[in-house]
């Protein structure tokens, strides 16, 4: 005779709904009872359990044993659900545990685990026509009274009827699908499979609804939070900004004042010129020797520009600089810083540069008068520039001075 499983499926025949082997009957007495424990034929005393029609026994020896409708030309359309349903209650009630799905929130695609899968304990199993369904439901019951109606997937996925029902009537359901093992006689590995392996999932949670609004509600006030400490954020780096803005124009007020007050206090310039000056004008006659308007030197400002020449310009000093070596206006202010007053040995900022030009309109500080004497010594060939349009670099170019008048000049300074 071939084997039946567990759920009333005989070896490897397809599931079907027209099939006629249900192995399970409702007995005298209301209770449900196997195939397997029942007289042969109407002996049975055994009704259907999806629509209570009278049951026969088929118990030969071709078949597997199963119940057939008595006098009715079709069977039950619901044999295999009907099946799995009874064969799960009285598993369950053995057991009294059952792996619950994870019970997950959502609201606008965001999701939150309220609890994972686990296995519950609860006090017992019972079958119950309810829903307006044929098929009798497996319902778990907690020693608190909570309930759970269990789906057992042996063909067809629940319709979509009853899903609207079950969230209407806020019931807590869910389905395990135990499609694979539809045609194992491996009784074991298919009750392991209902309590704990087999997928599942949530048809209705009557919970659910209070589970997402509690995350919407999380939600929203974490995002009124950050918007909260972004408003925060935004005005300390506002204040911080206006704080920075303050101390800058302080700080530029200062350096005018301390520049400003130490050009009004610098003496009158030596008008006799140094030798070495003297001999240097002299024996570089061809250089436009710059007469703009300069602020915060101490000296006249043929002394500085000597002294320029002098280091870049004679021998042995050019030296370093000869084709390769270039000259900066930063190395150039620590040359003639013995020339600048002390308040101008520091590179002037713009702004500062810019509030000086409303006392004195045409004046340069001294790092735009060395950069205006770079170029004129750029325009007459003696210096040539090594990058265009960056900040100025300057290299020697060879010049055509005797040796004699170079040594009497160095020595001189």
């Amino acid at each position: 005779m071939p084997k039946t499983s567990p759920l009333g499926f005989k070896d490897h025949s397809p599931f079907s709904g027209f099939s006629d082997e249900l192995i399970y009957g409702v007995g005298e007495g209301g209770k449900t009872i196997h195939i397997s424990r029942v007289e042969r034929g109407l002996a049975c005393k055994c009704q259907c359990p999806a629509c209570d029609h009278v049951l026969i026994a088929k118990k030969g020896k071709k078949q597997a044993h199963h119940f057939a409708h008595y006098n009715s030309g079709v069977s039950c359309k619901h044999v295999a659900e009907t099946n799995a349903h009874i064969w799960a209650k009285d598993v369950l009630e053995r057991e009294k545990r059952l792996v619950i799905p994870a019970v997950i929130a959502e609201h606008n695609g965001n999701t939150h685990e309220v609890s994972p899968a686990k296995i519950h304990k609860f006090a017992h199993a019972r079958l119950e026509k309810r829903l307006g369904t044929i098929v009798p439901d497996v319902i778990l019951e907690t020693a608190t009274g909570a309930q759970l109606i269990v789906e057992v997937r042996v063909t067809h996925a629940s319709e979509e009827a009853k899903l609207e029902t079950l969230r209407r009537d806020n019931l807590s359901a869910i389905e395990i699908d135990l499609r694979r093992f539809r045609t194992s006689s491996d009784r074991q590995a298919v009750e392991e499979a209902l309590l704990t392996d087999a997928p599942r999932e949530w048809l209705s949670n009557a919970k659910q609804a209070n589970f997402d609004e509690r995350l919407r509600r999380r939600i929203e006030a974490a995002e009124a939070r950050k918007a909260k400490e972004a408003e925060a954020r935004a005005k300390r780096l506002k204040l911080a900004e206006q704080e920075k803005e303050r101390c800058a124009k302080e700080q530029l007020e200062r350096s005018v004042r301390t520049l400003t007050q130490a050009i009004r206090n610098q003496r009158e310039f030596d008008q006799e010129l140094p030798d070495f000056v003297a001999g240097i004008l002299h024996e570089f006659d061809g250089i436009a020797w710059s007469d703009a308007q300069a602020l915060g030197f101490s000296v006249d400002q043929r002394v500085w520009q000597a002294e320029l020449v002098l280091k870049y310009l004679t021998y042995p000093n050019a030296l370093e600089y000869h084709g390769f070596d270039e000259i900066t206006v930063r190395d150039a202010l620590r040359t003639i810083d013995n020339c600048l007053i002390p308040a101008f040995r520091q590179a002037i900022p713009p702004p500062v540069r810019a509030r000086l030009r409303d006392t004195w309109p045409r004046a340069q500080v001294p790092q735009e008068a060395i950069e205006t004497f770079f170029d004129w010594l750029v325009a007459e060939g003696y210096l040539t520039p090594t990058r265009e349009g960056e900040p100025r670099r300057v290299c020697r170019r060879p010049l055509d001075v005797s040796h004699a008048a170079i040594s009497m000049l160095s020595a001189a300074a």
